[in-house]
């Protein structure tokens, strides 16, 4: 039996991650991680462990430890924070990661310079302005209004829309 652990496991995506794991022909033996011990609880896992946040000097040894204590053979990150560290950070990992370059990694966390390598490509995608102060943003949510009806404002960064909000005027 394959042996996996999913870190953020208390988020639905995770969940959704081990539901499509439960589906597979073969059994998994599947860990579950979080920072948030009532996050935790709701994993559907078969094993739970509380984790410092990736940011925290503890992680790499921590997250190492809870591998060799659960002989894990493949660590899956859900959130997009653990996915950057580990991805930096696979050579310390005592088992696999499955995860492309960070520098991969870090263009798909970045979600203007994403939109912006997909357009590169002849690809379609959404129209998109990078704005740092409030009237830079009124100026670039003007430029999208003009040609649509509705703009979505969002964080570059994050996930769960964070900080989206659709608007209808640059005011």
């Amino acid at each position: 039996m394959r042996r996996i652990l999913v870190t953020g496991a208390g988020g639905a995506a995770a969940a959704n991650f081990v539901h499509s794991l439960r589906l597979a022909p073969e059994p998994f033996y599947v860990v579950g991680s979080d920072t948030s011990k009532f996050h935790l609880e709701l994993a559907p896992v078969n094993a739970r462990y509380l984790l410092p946040p990736a940011d925290d000097p503890r992680y790499l040894d921590e997250l190492n430890a809870l591998v060799d204590a659960e002989r894990i053979e493949i660590v899956h990150p859900q959130p997009e924070q653990e996915v950057l560290v580990l991805a930096r950070s696979r050579h310390l990992v005592r088992a696999g990661t499955l995860l492309p370059r960070v520098e991969t990694v870090a263009l798909c966390q970045d979600k203007a310079a994403f939109a912006a390598r997909v357009a590169e490509a002849g690809l379609p995608a959404p129209r998109f302005a990078r704005a740092e102060a409030e009237d830079a943003l009124r100026e670039a949510t003007a430029s999208i209004l003009h040609r649509r009806d509705r703009a979505w404002v969002r964080a570059v960064r994050g996930a769960g829309a964070r900080a989206s909000l659709p608007v209808t005027s640059s005011d």
